[in-house]
């Protein structure tokens, strides 16, 4: 909503363009590349099939609360739905 409101503010359509390449080039926040890096990440793991579910988990939750921390957080449905397409399509459990 912030970010909304700050290029709405603009007058021309020129500077609600030159205002939004400034935020997402970085120019005015230094932050931006890395919460484009940890949402990418986030987006990028995947479980294998073999592979510890709660290291896997730790790791997901880790990278949510550095984009809190960062102000760009994930709400719950969004991280549910990273959740479950981080999975693999068949899982092998041992017994």
């Amino acid at each position: 909503m912030r970010l909304a409101k700050q290029v709405m503010s603009k007058k021309t359509g020129t500077e609600m363009w030159s205002e939004l390449c400034s935020i997402y080039d970085g120019k005015t926040n230094s932050a931006t590349k890395k919460v484009y890096r940890l949402n990418g990440d986030l987006h990028r793991i995947h479980l294998r099939a073999n592979g510890d579910v709660r290291s896997h988990l730790y790791q997901m939750f880790e990278i949510k609360e550095q984009l809190k921390d960062l102000e760009s957080p994930v709400n719950d449905l969004q991280m549910v739905d990273i959740l479950l397409r981080s999975l693999p399509n068949q899982m092998y459990v041992k017994q």
